[in-house]
């Protein structure tokens, strides 16, 4: 009996050990571009900064219902550094404000403007209707209108 509860007391041990683990791993991540619902083909460009690297997406149209798939290659370095630029000059505006959508994005086809910033547990994401940004945030917007052409070349 002694013996198993020793067996016991170390399994649960491990157990909880494990757990801690998994919690432990955090994901800093920033992720933006654009995707629209009526199109035919490549419906979705969008990209993920993560850990000083810069990946596409391997999506043809935007997942609303999981976690969006990107590609395990990074792109160039010349990449990373025009999205870096994208999450450098993130607006606060956005943090402080607790709105997630502006406008009604992708309501008449017109398309979407996707953002998601990860921070260890703090998730944010935001859908941007592109004729109706916010003033607050229009320099920014111009960025990434730019960046985007130069990223998917």
């Amino acid at each position: 009996m002694y013996p198993l509860k020793i067996f016991g007391s170390l399994f649960f041990l491990i157990l909880t050990f494990c757990a801690c683990q998994k919690e432990a791993i955090q994901d800093n991540s920033f992720i933006f571009g654009f995707f629209a619902g009526e199109c035919n083909t490549n419906c979705s460009t969008i990209y993920k900064i993560e850990n000083n690297k810069l990946y596409p997406d391997q999506e043809n149209y935007f997942p609303y219902d999981r976690e969006i798939n990107f590609s395990k290659t990074p792109l160039s370095i010349e990449k990373y550094n025009i999205a870096f630029e994208l999450e450098k000059n993130f607006p606060e505006f956005l943090h402080k404000n607790s709105k997630s959508t502006y406008g009604c994005p992708d309501c008449v086809d017109q398309g979407a403007i996707y953002l998601q910033k990860n921070n260890g547990n703090q998730n944010r994401k935001w859908f941007v209707d592109p004729f109706e940004i916010p003033h607050e945030i229009n320099d920014y917007f111009d960025l990434l209108k730019k960046s985007l052409p130069e990223l998917i070349k």
